[in-house]
């Protein structure tokens, strides 16, 4: 069993403030990435910006890291399977109750599907898009809300819960 503490140190990759303030609850956050003129963006000041040029420089911001745990929550690119296979924790926080609606637009696509659920899942990541062991998972009825409340609710109370309760258990 893994244990995390404020003296664990973090990589964030993502866009969702949120989460990046519940990581530095439990450990000490020592990078950030993100993309230009998310929320993590407007509201941190020492980061990097990925975009689709540059993102290949994940693998070296990681492997040069001294963090040991890798936290992606929102981050729009797939990491390599070679940086997968480095010995560091990767975890992520995922918009849906997995194994439904992997990949991007999974809130979407399942309001559209007029789901009845919706859920986030913290997960190991793996080689393949939201597929690695789960960790901690939150499902929620959100029937009669709008696609904007639908979002609201996930993004600042169910993936904050999802995360803490996940982040608790390693």
């Amino acid at each position: 069993m893994i244990t995390l503490s404020h003296k664990m140190k973090s990589l964030f990759i993502g866009t969702r403030i949120e989460a990046l303030e519940k990581l530095r609850e439990f450990t000490n956050v020592v990078g950030i990435v993100t993309i230009k003129n998310s929320f993590v963006d407007k509201n941190t000041s020492q980061k990097i910006i990925i975009d689709k040029d540059n993102k290949n420089d994940i693998n070296s911001i990681i492997e040069n890291s001294d963090a040991s745990l890798i936290f992606s929550s929102g981050y729009p690119f797939i990491l390599s399977k070679e940086i997968l296979l480095t010995k560091k924790i990767f975890l992520n926080s995922h918009p849906s109750y997995l194994p439904f609606y992997k990949g991007r637009y999974c809130i979407k696509r399942a309001y559209e599907n007029n789901e009845e659920f919706f859920g986030f899942t913290l997960h190991h990541m793996s080689e393949k898009v939201d597929s690695g062991k789960i960790v901690f998972q939150k499902r929620v009825s959100l029937k009669n809300f709008s696609l904007d409340e639908v979002y609201q609710y996930l993004f600042s109370k169910c993936e904050i819960e999802v995360i803490e309760e996940g982040l608790k258990k390693l």
